[in-house]
């Protein structure tokens, strides 16, 4: 196993938003569509986090980007995973009629 470096200023998983920061999104959207709680999702989007920095050390090929997300971007990939799940619920509950479950 060898240790993956950190991204670099300019590369994919060094800044706050990326081009994964969408994909963390729909993972939010999807997981509000499944009824999974708050706490549910955020649970999955760090241990994703989590996972994500243990497999690139040990199987980097499954990542086009294998280089380790800063802390930041880990941050960012998790705030955009509940940014995904906060407006799917938001919208959900404005598609609701009052009076009717």
């Amino acid at each position: 196993m060898v240790a993956q470096q950190m991204a670099r200023p300019g590369e994919i998983n060094y800044a706050p938003l990326d081009r994964y920061s969408l994909c963390h999104g729909l993972i939010g959207v999807a997981a509000a569509m499944m009824g999974l709680g708050f706490w549910a999702t955020l649970a999955i989007a760090v241990g994703w986090e989590v996972a994500e920095h243990l497999l690139k050390d040990i199987v980097p090929a499954l990542f086009s980007y294998p280089s380790q997300d800063t802390m930041i971007n880990s941050v960012g990939d998790v705030l955009s995973t509940l940014v995904g799940w906060s407006l799917t619920m938001v919208v959900r509950q404005r598609q609701q009629v009052p009076g009717t479950s």
